[in-house]
């Protein structure tokens, strides 16, 4: 399970790239599921953040696209 745990982080990763280029993930530490927030990397200002973790497994069955607009909508369509 951690290799696809590592996928999906490295996936959030890149799509918070794309969204915010000047945007910082920081993870959870939890071995079947990610919490994550969004960063300014400038200013260290929370711009999106889970509530709850996702589970690793309900991840790998999204597209980008459903991940986009997930993210998007954490920053409450600011990003």
């Amino acid at each position: 399970m951690g290799n696809d745990a590592d996928a999906q982080r490295d996936r959030i990763g890149r799509i918070v790239k794309e969204l915010f280029p000047h945007g910082l993930v920081k993870y959870d530490a939890t071995p079947d599921a990610i919490g994550f927030a969004v960063l300014d990397n400038n200013t260290s200002t929370v711009l999106a953040a889970t509530s709850t973790p996702l589970r690793v497994h309900d991840l790998t069955g999204k597209s980008d696209d459903w991940l986009r607009k997930f993210i998007s909508q954490l920053g409450g369509g600011d990003i």
